[in-house]
């Protein structure tokens, strides 16, 4: 019995000492081939019309076949933030591909900064014509914290 207590007050300190990081938003970029940079965020209200986008149709506003995907993170001004990462993945069919396809990283997180504000970004290649399920998880923070979202790309005649 007191060797259960005895883990229950250390689970309980340690949870206490892991800092509140969350994931506040997620973007999606369409890398624009013709100009060499990347365009709008694809994901908010209202949704776009991805139709076509590796031939620069819809609205993605150039030809793209890849996606920078950026995670928003907020936590603590200034503190480093030890042992706590964010898994960004992308589940798809890429361009060309039958078989489902799933990118992920999992990335350290550093200093938040005077805005309590950090990022992470996930390069997503041979996208827009299928869509992309998008999510983000912290680990090792004080309480869970997951982001989806989706990319509405579609192709066709």
């Amino acid at each position: 019995m007191i060797l259960v207590q005895f883990f229950a007050i250390i689970a309980t300190i340690l949870t206490q000492q892991r800092p509140d990081v969350r994931v506040r938003d997620l973007e999606a970029h369409p890398f624009c081939e013709q100009l060499g940079s990347v365009g709008d965020d694809l994901i908010g209200d209202p949704p776009r019309s991805l139709w076509n986008t590796i031939i620069g149709e819809g609205q993605a506003g150039c030809a793209s076949n890849a996606t920078l995907v950026v995670a928003r993170m907020e936590g603590p001004k200034g503190k480093y933030l030890r042992d706590v990462r964010v898994v960004l993945s992308a589940r798809y069919k890429p361009s060309g591909h039958q078989r489902e396809t799933v990118v992920a990283d999992t990335v350290p997180l550093g200093i938040p900064d005077s805005d309590g504000f950090l990022y992470a970004a996930l390069w997503v290649p041979r996208t827009g014509c299928s869509k992309v399920d998008l999510r983000a998880i912290i680990l090792g923070a004080a309480q869970p914290s997951v982001r989806q979202e989706v990319i509405p790309f579609e192709c066709g005649e």
